[in-house]
């Protein structure tokens, strides 16, 4: 059963009462207020299939009450019925734009009231059903993201535990033949000692990629009192360890000289912020030739920004500070920009990465409530920009 919401003034609430119990071949639950703080608080725990506003009521309180309505509905479209006169062409165009979905006319015929209702049910039970596909669909999804996800997972172990088994297998065949291997104990120990080398190596690989796994699936838990994090201050601070990562013939280039104030990005801890930068740094350096050149790490003061999240497909549009990320390396090929967001697709070569850490990247930018910008000209350079929500207010914090 559905249930259909009345808000209206008790006298013609008892009319409005008697034409719909009067509707038949739908089954109806109506639910009558007569104040609007009442009806959105009970919108607030319970399930609204329909809105049916009457024309007693003040105007001004029919309006509120849209306006506060489509806060707590949160956008679900859901069908919303509103009875005025046909000359209340404001009031009418008013609703329309906070979320009224039909009109019926003063005074109220049983007939037009039951045609609008039974619209408007069928109008929510085709959503319902779109909905419930929609749900199913995303599920068949996950399911299939999960199978490629344990399938990345499985192939990238296996070879580490190849490289830990081979070399295992080579120290304890190393000692087995010590005596007539090698000609002297420090040429054993050396020969041990390379391969346990290797396999400590592997271990690290595996410790990462498991570290990259928990980001991965942990990006959803976004901590809600996060301090809004001084960006410049942040970069002088963390440049050093940013740097790390870099061979010395590739230079790092900021422009944090040049930004005089302070910028406050929101729902980011320097923590996060550094994981996506020293993945973005990571790729930059990768393609460069020869580990050689040069990478640019700039902060753009906050503006307005109007593009195309090349993650998600998203259009946004806004007040954002831009952290980019340039590199002058050989680029992405077209026919991979659709895909360089996949968990586990990479283009390097066996053992130089799982490709989980744009993935990573993706997942941490859209918790902070971010968006990323990629642009690339292949054998030229490829430009990643993050784009941050600026922090209000943060000075006071």
């Amino acid at each position: 059963m559905q249930s259909l919401l009345v808000l209206e003034n008790e006298k013609n609430s008892i009319f409005l009462g008697k034409l719909i119990t009067k509707i038949e071949s739908i089954s109806i639950l109506p639910v009558f207020f007569h104040s609007a703080l009442e009806a959105l608080d009970w919108c607030e725990d319970n399930t609204v299939d329909i809105v049916l506003i009457g024309c007693r009521l003040p105007i001004a309180i029919s309006l509120d009450f849209l306006a506060q309505l489509q806060r707590i509905l949160n956008n679900q479209n859901i069908p919303i019925i509103l009875i005025a006169s046909q000359s209340a062409m404001d009031i009418k165009l008013r609703a329309l734009e906070l979320g009224v979905t039909d009109f019926v006319s003063v005074p109220v015929e049983h007939i037009e009231l039951e045609t609008r209702i039974k619209n408007a049910f069928k109008t929510r039970l085709n959503q319902k059903n779109y909905l419930l596909a929609q749900e199913k669909i995303h599920e068949l999804q996950k399911l299939e993201f999960m199978n490629c996800l344990t399938a990345g997972v499985a192939h990238e172990f296996n070879n580490i535990l190849y490289i830990i088994r081979g070399y295992s297998d080579l120290n304890s065949l190393t000692i087995d033949d010590m005596d007539s291997q090698y000609d002297s104990m420090d040429e054993l120990k050396s020969s041990i000692r390379s391969h346990s080398t290797k396999i400590n190596k592997a271990v690290i690989k595996g410790k990462t990629l498991v570290e990259q796994m928990l980001v991965y699936c942990r990006r959803d838990e976004i901590h809600k009192e996060i301090k809004p994090l001084n960006v410049i201050d942040f970069m002088k601070e963390n440049l050093a360890t940013l740097r790390e990562n870099l061979s010395k013939d590739i230079k790092l280039e900021t422009n944090l000289d040049k930004i005089t104030h302070a910028i406050y990005l929101q729902n980011i801890n320097a923590i996060t912020l550094t994981q996506i930068l020293l993945n973005l740094l990571s790729n930059a350096r990768d393609s460069l030739v020869k580990q050689s050149g040069k990478i640019e790490l700039t902060v753009h003061d906050a503006s307005h920004q109007q593009s195309q999240c090349s993650c998600c497909g998203v259009d946004f549009d806004g007040t954002f500070v831009e952290l980019q990320v340039c590199d002058q390396g050989e680029g992405i090929e077209a026919i991979y920009m659709g895909r360089i967001f996949d968990p586990f697709f990479t283009t390097k070569e066996v053992g130089q990465g799982q490709g989980l850490g744009l993935s990573v990247v993706a997942g941490l930018v859209h918790n902070a409530g971010g968006y990323i910008n990629v642009a690339s000209k292949p054998l030229e350079k490829t430009t990643f920009s993050l784009f941050f929500p600026i922090a209000t207010n943060a000075e006071n914090t």
